[in-house]
This record gives structure tokens, sequence and C-alpha cells, in this order.
């Protein structure tokens, strides 16, 4: 189960997407995970990352390049912050 911290930030990342990214949500589940794997900060990041390829590719972007294209960014980031803090792996 979820806990009620992740579920406001997927509700938040939903939003941020509606707003965003003029293309139909992907399932619960995936916010869900993005909130849970991560965080707020992350997540928001390749969400914003992803409306500016969607802008520049005029929507061309299937769902599925949609998500993989703003987890992407995602892991990058994590991998980004991972190297700056010693000792933690992923």
């Amino acid at each position: 189960m979820m806990s009620t911290h992740n579920a406001t930030i997927a509700n938040e990342l939903k939003a941020l997407w509606a707003e965003l990214i003029p293309a139909p949500l992907p399932s619960d589940r995936q916010f869900e995970l993005w909130a849970s794997v991560f965080g707020e900060d992350v997540a928001r990041l390749g969400l914003m990352k992803l409306s500016l390829k969607f802008k520049k590719l005029s929507g061309q972007m299937d769902q599925d390049y949609q998500i993989k294209f703003a987890s992407s960014i995602m892991n990058s980031r994590m991998r980004e912050l991972m190297r700056k803090e010693p000792g933690v792996t992923i």
C-alpha cells in the first residue's frame, strides 16, 4: 500500500501533467511509481522536461514514448544525485 505522502505526490504529478502536457494521463499506477521511486522534485523535473520535448515534437509522441522519456530523465537525475552523495549506490 502506498503511503499518504506518496499518494499526495502522485496526485500533484497528475495535476502537473494535466497542466503541462496536452495528452492523456498515464495510469494512476505510473504516477504512484514515479512518486515512490523518484520523489517529488525529481519526478517534477522529468515531467517538465517531457513537456519541453512534447512541444518540440509538436505532440508527436505516443504514450509509451512519453513515459519512457520522462522516466529516463528521472533516472538520469537520480544517478547524478547519487554520484554527489558519497557512499550511496543505486
